[in-house]
């Protein structure tokens, strides 16, 4: 005789109401996941109609995906691009450029010859030796850079 097996869920359950928004004007952008093309996300920036509780126009950026949403007020036009223009410029800087290089460069020769080069610059140390638990046929070696010099 099998014994049936009983899954329990505990945890705190709130509803949420979802409350729409009308626009006077809006646009949205639909994001595909980089890492697993299955998933989207959504940007939307609109201006909300006039209401008597928010009787001032305000500008409202609202991003979302299946795990949650965010909503962002901001006072005018130009606080949401000044918001978006540093964003942009940071991502453009020599310092975030470089680091992308980087990155992409290491995780061409990550796996080399059954041996795992961790640089703690740029690899979650922790997590890989996890995973390594499960392949014991690799070795971890430290930079590949510092393998050399020796």
């Amino acid at each position: 005789m099998s014994e049936k097996t009983k899954t329990w869920l505990k945890g705190k359950f709130r509803q949420v109401d979802t409350h729409f928004v009308n626009k006077i004007v809006g646009h949205r952008l639909t994001i595909v996941d980089g890492l697993d093309n299955r998933f989207r996300s959504f940007m939307t920036i609109f201006i909300p109609k006039l209401t008597p509780k928010h009787s001032t126009p305000r500008i409202m950026l609202h991003v979302s995906n299946g795990a949650g949403t965010c909503l962002v007020r901001y006072k005018n036009p130009e606080a949401l691009i000044d918001t978006l223009e540093d964003m942009i410029n940071k991502i453009r800087s020599e310092e975030w450029t470089e680091a992308w290089w980087r990155a992409e460069d290491f995780s061409s020769r990550l796996i080399d010859n059954g041996e795992i080069v961790l640089e703690e610059e740029i690899v979650d140390i922790n997590e890989w030796q996890k995973e390594i638990l499960k392949c014991p046929d690799l070795t971890i070696v430290g930079a590949k850079e510092n393998k050399e010099k020796a």
